[in-house]
Parts: C-alpha cells; sequence; structure tokens
C-alpha cells in the first residue's frame, strides 16, 4: 500500500517556504520545481495526487523538511530541533558530547541589520533633540 502525503501538512511546509523566504509564492515554488502553478493546484485540491517525484524535489529544495511529517509519521516538521539561543543541538544521545552550531539564518541577519537601522536613527533623533533643546536656550 502506497502512502499518501497529508495535505494539511504539505501546505503547512509550502507557507513555510514562503514565510523563511525560500520561495516568494506558490507560483514560484511550482517554478522552482519544475511544475505549473495549475499543477500544484491541482495537487494541493486532490484533482490529482500529490506525486513522489514532487516531494522529492521538494525535499531536495529543503533538505531540513522531514519527509516522514509530510507523511503523517512524525510530530515534528524539521529534522533539527533550533533552541531559543539560536543553536541546534546535534548527535544529543544524553551523555554530555552534545555538539552545539551556531545558526544565523538571512531572517536574522535581516533583523539584526533592521535593529542597527532603527538604532541609528534613534541616534539622530536624540541629536536634533539635544540641539533643538539648545537652540530653544
Amino acid at each position: 500500500m502506497k502512502k499518501e502525503v497529508d495535505l494539511q501538512r504539505l501546505k503547512k511546509a509550502i507557507n513555510w517556504l514562503i514565510f523563511d523566504e525560500i520561495v516568494e509564492s506558490r507560483r514560484d515554488l511550482a517554478q522552482k520545481l519544475g511544475y505549473t502553478e495549475s499543477g500544484l493546484s491541482q495537487m494541493l485540491t486532490q484533482k490529482t495526487a500529490v506525486s513522489t517525484p514532487f516531494i522529492k524535489k521538494l525535499l531536495e529544495l529543503y533538505p531540513s523538511f522531514d519527509a516522514a511529517w509530510l507523511y503523517g509519521e512524525s510530530d515534528k516538521m524539521l529534522k533539527t530541533e533550533v533552541s531559543g539561543s539560536n543553536n541546534i543541538v546535534q548527535n544529543g544521545n544524553g551523555n554530555g558530547n552534545e555538539q552545539h552550531v551556531n545558526i544565523y539564518d538571512k531572517n536574522t541577519e535581516k533583523l539584526l541589520s533592521l535593529l542597527e537601522s532603527k538604532d541609528k536613527q534613534i541616534d539622530r533623533l536624540i541629536s536634533v533633540i539635544e540641539n533643538q533643546s539648545k537652540a530653544d536656550r
């Protein structure tokens, strides 16, 4: 008996790709995987079956997806768990020999850049206010 993809999970995976800016839209995803937007839509609305080659291409595009999760056989969408300190624990077997790897994805970089820009704007505003206060005296 052939396993079937959980369509709700597939839709969540697609939304994750859009959120994580791997793709811009469903149309972009379809194109990157070699499908038409219509073909993707037909799979998502169960007019055609989700093919194994489609899932393979999806996993090649974003290898962090857990294929078992897409088939409803796992509780975690991603193969690795990210902790709150921007570390991924790899090879964790509970004996204290876990390896921690720092991660900074493009979203983190964008947020850091945005914060830096906002800090500069605040500094300029403080300077303008201080200069105005001196001029008013």
